[in-house]
């Protein structure tokens, strides 16, 4: 088993534990384990939603650049209308996304069997964006639902991420 704890977490709390905090859940669950893997999902700067959360007007800062354990993303927390239109202030998390973040999620869950890794995914509220993103990895790695509930109770996955991870994974397993 590698990846044996996965967590949906807040931008804010990312930031803490990324900064050094070792007090808080994220430092203690990477002493916990071997290795702790993160995705870390923030907004694009032109979204509208950017004002309303009191962010910088570009919005967040990403709060790691990718590489072999960090993988950095840009997208909103937003769906296209059911006939697929899509407003153009957002980003839409796409199909190139999905197979970056299947593709990091295999190879961190295959990357050593033998260890108890951590998978940490954070966005603006670690419920929507994060919580697709951890629920995928939770399904890859074969985590038990109620286990993964028990450590993320607030998750409600954003259905178009979830979707699009799935049907990559899907398409890549086949």
């Amino acid at each position: 088993m590698s990846l044996a704890t996965i967590c949906a977490v807040p931008y804010e709390t990312m930031a803490a534990f990324l900064a050094g905090d070792e007090t808080g859940r994220l430092a203690s669950i990477a002493r916990a384990h071997g290795r702790t893997w993160i995705i870390s999902v923030t907004s694009a700067p032109t979204c509208p939603v950017n004002a309303f959360e009191a962010w910088p007007d570009d919005g967040p800062p990403p709060l790691v650049v990718d590489a072999e354990d960090r993988l950095a993303l840009v997208f909103d927390d937003v769906m296209p209308f059911d006939d697929g239109a899509r407003r153009p202030e957002y980003v839409y998390f796409d199909e190139a996304m999905a197979a970056r973040v299947v593709d990091f999620i295999t190879r961190a869950h295959g990357d050593d069997p033998t260890r108890r890794d951590a998978l940490l995914v954070n966005c603006h509220a670690g419920i929507s964006r994060s919580g697709a993103i951890a629920d995928f990895a939770r399904v890859v790695a074969g985590v038990p639902y109620d286990d993964f509930r028990r450590e993320n109770p607030q998750v409600v996955p954003n259905t178009w991420v979830r979707r699009l991870l799935l049907a990559r994974w899907t398409r890549e397993d086949a």
